[in-house]
Parts: C-alpha cells; structure tokens; sequence
C-alpha cells in the first residue's frame, strides 16, 4: 500500500511508523499489510475464529484512515488500499497490525478510531469494503509485489524477508482485490453494512 499525498489532510508521503508491534507471534512489514493479513488470519487465535479478510479502497483509491501508525497521532493518512481482519475472537474483532490504538478492537470501536471522519469529509475520501473468507483470500491471492517497485525497479517500501505467498511467476493479482468493481471475491460494503454485518457475535 501506498501513501497519498492529500492537500485537504496536509499528509506528507513519509511520516514514519509509531510504535510497534508488542506480539512476535504475527508477522508484520509496513506497506504490505495484504501479506500481513495474508499471514495474520491463519495465525492463532484467528484461525479457528471464522476469520475474514477486509480490503479498504474506493473508486478514487484515496482513502482517509485514523489512529494509523505511519500517521501522526492527530492526522489521518490517504492509502490508496488497506488490509486487515475481522474474527469471531471474543465478539467480532478488527485486527489491524497499523492501527496504533492497538489490537483486537470491537469493530464499532475500531470504525470510531479509524473512520470517524466519514459523512463529514469529502466522499472521494469514504472506504468501501470487500469482505473476503479467510480460505477465499488465502487461495485467490497472488502477488509479486511489483506493485511496491518505482519506475526504475528500486523499492518504494524494503520488502517483507519471508517468502512470497505465491510463486513470482504467477504475477499478481492484488490490485483486482483492491478494485471493488471486480466480483473476484467475497461481498462489497459501505461502513454501515460493515457495521451491521459484524453486529452479532456470531459467525
């Protein structure tokens, strides 16, 4: 994922990461949270919790996200997509590795820290959702990671040291997951239908 840089949000491009993160168990590189997802949601305890996979963008791939640890503590950050997960872990839980109020927060807790802003600001900034099974995204998702490579093949963000989760030959087919007009996998939300969808405790 990719910082943008938004004149109304004064948001510089590089604004480093606070915090950190406290639980060895997960793995985790900035900038490529659909590889963190990718690994989070088969990491216990949200393996056997009914884990769902969320995509945030939006047609203008410009969406304003709070409480982000490459933000400052009073600003929001554009990314053009991001990912995190839902599960059943105790209620249904968010669990962002960039979410600097930390993890695993109610989702009604987590739409308040992270989108607060939405039916104030401009909606070219509101998030759309694809919610995505666990197994749907585990097993559809490919990437190569080109999508993190500037015009001159450099880096734009150093890549995660394990493995990629597919075979580099396989190209990638992430940014089919960040276009919501796509049908590739699970259902499309606004926040609200986000929010009704994951009111109940259970699965």
């Amino acid at each position: 994922m990719k910082t943008v840089s938004v004149l109304q949000y004064s948001i510089a491009p590089e604004v480093g990461y606070a915090g950190s993160i406290v639980d060895s168990r997960f793995r985790y590189q900035a900038r490529y949270c659909e590889e963190n997802a990718w690994h989070l949601c088969q990491t216990a305890p949200l393996r056997d919790a009914a884990p769902h996979v969320i995509v945030v963008s939006n047609e203008s791939r410009h969406v304003a996200m709070w409480s982000q640890r490459a933000a400052p503590a009073d600003a929001p950050i554009v990314w053009d997509y991001h990912v995190f997960v839902v599960a059943n872990t105790d209620g249904w839980q968010v669990w962002d590795l960039d979410c600097r109020v930390g993890m695993p927060l109610t989702v009604g807790a987590y739409a308040q820290a992270t989108f607060a802003t939405v039916g104030i600001q401009p909606v070219e900034f509101d998030p759309v959702f694809r919610i995505a099974t666990a197994d749907e995204y585990r097993s559809g998702l490919r990437t190569d990671r080109s999508h993190m490579r500037a015009n001159d093949g450099s880096w734009l963000a150093p890549p995660p040291q394990w493995p990629l989760i597919s075979p580099a030959e396989h190209g990638s087919n992430l940014l089919r997951f960040v276009d919501m007009a796509d049908d590739i996998a699970g259902d499309r939300a606004t926040l609200p239908q986000l929010l009704q969808r994951f009111a109940s405790d259970r699965p």
